[in-house]
């Protein structure tokens, strides 16, 4: 028998079913026409409340008397670049996501293609890209000034064949919410570039669609892993000395440098910022030391 405060509840309610039923989400439209019911109230008096509290109920104004209709997201980056050579083409597509994170991919084109046809492909491969992927705001880069002047209208397009990949590239654009366009140096277009430069030096079987290549980098001779010794002798490098142009070449080969230059960094490498000899034989290396002749 049940007997006190909690006997007469249990009793009074036996006639009654219970059954939890969870609060439902609030609905975006609940929430805006609560902010209209219920406008901010002017504060007189900010002197008298502390500097946290007073930013705080200011930020608070503000947001119910100025409501956001809308939300811009940062745009995802399209870089492209093409390549041309005697032997075939390439499409080089860099997509970059409002966080930084990047996507690259690099297609080999097999067909007859110019220059210019290579760099459009490479923009409307990308932006087919961007439209399976559903995003809506795109901000293009690259350093063809052709193509990018001819998408803005500011240059004509004179060539037939290029006219359809004029028209392809803008009904492309017409899927997106928000695109822009920007020409960059080549300097800043460099991984896109690469990609490009990729897809040409690659030989593709005519049944194969796909390859996956992996790049890696190495910082230092083979034979130095084998356990081979070297001696190392760390001299001060001067202006004048015949060693200088061929560090600074294989430092920075992408700088412009004499025919001489280059022809002799052939039979160098660096090791721990040292120049290093490799031997006829190249079965070792040989580390140069100060007052010896140039080989070349």
């Amino acid at each position: 028998m049940l007997r006190g405060r909690i006997g007469k509840w249990t009793l009074a309610l036996t006639e009654f079913a219970f059954r939890y039923v969870p609060q439902k989400a609030v609905k975006g439209q609940a929430v805006a026409d609560f902010l209209a019911d219920h406008p901010g109230e002017e504060i007189e008096n900010m002197d008298s409340l502390d500097i946290a509290n007073a930013d705080l109920l200011t930020r608070a104004h503000t947001c119910l008397n100025n409501p956001i209709y809308s939300v811009h997201l940062a745009p995802w980056k399209l870089y492209f670049d093409g390549s041309k050579t005697d032997i075939t083409s390439g499409a080089g597509i860099v997509l970059e996501e409002p966080l930084g994170i990047r996507h690259c991919y690099s297609f080999q084109l097999d067909f007859q293609c110019t220059n210019n046809r290579a760099e459009y492909e490479a923009l409307i491969i990308g932006l087919e890209i961007l439209v399976e992927l559903g995003i809506q705001s795109v901000e293009i880069l690259g350093d063809s000034m052709l193509v990018l002047k001819q998408i803005a209208g500011e240059y004509k397009c004179l060539s037939p064949s290029l006219a359809v990949y004029l028209v392809a590239a803008r009904n492309l654009l017409t899927e997106f919410r928000e695109a822009t366009w920007e020409h960059i140096p080549r300097e800043e277009n460099f991984a896109a570039n690469e990609l490009a430069q990729v897809a040409t030096g690659v030989q593709m079987p005519q049944d194969c669609v796909q390859r996956i290549i992996r790049i890696g980098k190495k910082s230092l001779p083979s034979v130095l892993a084998r356990g081979m010794e070297i001696d190392v002798n760390s001299a001060t490098i001067t202006e004048d000395d015949w060693r200088n142009p061929i560090m600074t070449y294989l430092r920075y080969p992408t700088l412009p440098s004499e025919k001489r230059v280059r022809i002799m960094a052939l039979n160098y490498l660096m090791w721990n910022e040292d120049l290093v000899r490799k031997s006829k034989d190249e079965e070792s290396v040989e580390h140069i030391k100060v007052g010896e002749k140039c080989a070349g």
